[in-house]
C-alpha cells in the first residue's frame, strides 16, 4: 500500500493561486486607497487671507485679499466676521456701517461679501476689504495691525468631496475639520 502525501504537487499548485489571488485582492484594495486619495488631493481648495499695504504721505492702499492657492474650487460653507467674540455675517460694508463705524470713510471702502455656496476658484482671489483713500487705508491698517486683532474672522469651506477647512483668528492657516 502507498502512503498518501498531504502535499501533493496539485494541492500545492491551487494553494498557490489562492495565496496569489488573495494578494491580488489585498494589491487592488491598496491601489483604489490611494487613488480616491490622490483624487481628494487634485481638487484641494487651499484659502489664504492676507494684508496688502502700501501707505505713503501722499497715497494709501490698504487691502485685505482672500486667495485660493489650492488646485480645487474652495466652496464657502459659513463666513463671519468676529468682533468682540460675536459674529456678523461676512459683509464688512454692512460691518463698518453699523459695528465698528469708520465716519465718512465708510464711503471710500471696496468690499466683498462672503456667503455659503460662493465658490472661489483656484488661482483666483477676491479682495475683502480695502481702500485707495490714504484717511480710509490709514485707518484700516490701524484696525488690522493691533495685537490681538480687534476684528477676526471664521470661515469654513470645503472641496468638491466634502472635506473642510476652517480658517479662524486673523491671517490664520486653514486647518482641516473632522
Amino acid at each position: 500500500m502507498r502512503k498518501q502525501q498531504i502535499f501533493t504537487t496539485d494541492r500545492l499548485l491551487s494553494l498557490l493561486a489562492v495565496v496569489i489571488s488573495l494578494a491580488t485582492f489585498g494589491i487592488y484594495f491598496y491601489q483604489t486607497h490611494l487613488i480616491r486619495i490622490q483624487q481628494h488631493a487634485s481638487v484641494w481648495p487651499n484659502l489664504e487671507i492676507s494684508p496688502h499695504v502700501h501707505l505713503t504721505k501722499e497715497k494709501g492702499d490698504y487691502r485685505i485679499q482672500i486667495e485660493n492657492s489650492g488646485v480645487g474650487p474652495a466652496i464657502i460653507d459659513e463666513a463671519f466676521i468676529i468682533f468682540k467674540s460675536k459674529e456678523y455675517p461676512f459683509n464688512f460694508w454692512k460691518f463698518f456701517s453699523q459695528t465698528y463705524p469708520l465716519g465718512k470713510n465708510t464711503w471710500n471702502l471696496t468690499t466683498v461679501d462672503l456667503f455659503k455656496g460662493k465658490v472661489i476658484q483656484p488661482g483666483k482671489g477676491l479682495e475683502l476689504v480695502g481702500s485707495t483713500d490714504l484717511e480710509t487705508a490709514q485707518k484700516l491698517f490701524d484696525i488690522f495691525k493691533t495685537e490681538p486683532m480687534p476684528i477676526t474672522f471664521k470661515i469654513k469651506y470645503r472641496s468638491i468631496y466634502n472635506d473642510y477647512w476652517l480658517i479662524e483668528g486673523g491671517f490664520e492657516v486653514a486647518q482641516p475639520v473632522e
